[in-house]
């Protein structure tokens, strides 16, 4: 993509999302007197190992139109499970029930919700991305079940940060993990 001019004013390309790319679209950038989008470019992150496809796809994910959320999840609150596995198709390959769909405790969620701004309407299932983790979570009540279950019958959790099982917010599918 070249640079173009509007009246006296010299735009430049600063990226897009996959989602813009596939709609041919994009943002510019009023660069001035010049190298500014290069400088706005290496503040979203380290591409510089990186090859090109791979660089635009995770250059992408800083313009896409998702919604920030800033609640956070502690270490101790999340935790990966298995994808639910059962029965077989005619070429005798396992059917994924899950499909890859992890959990959000109900509680979670409604934090989620109130800080991206939909107040008390909590979504069934979220698009995330989280620290080299992608995919959807579905909410499911029983995380907060088992939560309340544990506390009112004084069952603690093992004291490994990662082999946390009745205090969870999140439950990640190990096909979640970005490679």
């Amino acid at each position: 993509i070249r640079l173009f001019s509007v009246t006296d004013r010299h735009f430049v390309y600063l990226g897009s999302s996959n989602s813009q790319m596939r709609d041919n679209g994009c943002y510019f950038y009023d660069d001035g007197k010049g190298g500014q989008a290069h400088k706005i470019r290496e503040q979203l992150g380290k591409f510089d190992r990186c090859n090109i496809p791979k660089m635009m796809s995770r250059m992408g994910q800083c313009f896409t139109q998702a919604k920030r959320c800033t609640v956070t999840l502690k270490r101790h609150k999340y935790n990966k499970t298995y994808d639910i596995i059962g029965g077989r198709d005619t070429n005798q390959t396992f059917y994924i029930f899950s499909d890859g769909v992890g959990k959000v405790s109900q509680e979670f969620a409604e934090k989620i919700a109130f800080d991206v701004g939909l107040g008390t309407s909590v979504p069934s299932c979220y698009q995330i991305r989280h620290r080299g983790i992608k995919g959807v979570l579905s909410v499911d009540p029983s995380l907060d079940q088992r939560k309340h279950w544990a506390i009112a019958n004084n069952v603690v959790d093992n004291n490994k940060m990662t082999n946390k099982q009745n205090d969870l917010a999140v439950l990640f599918r190990p096909s979640q993990v970005i490679r």
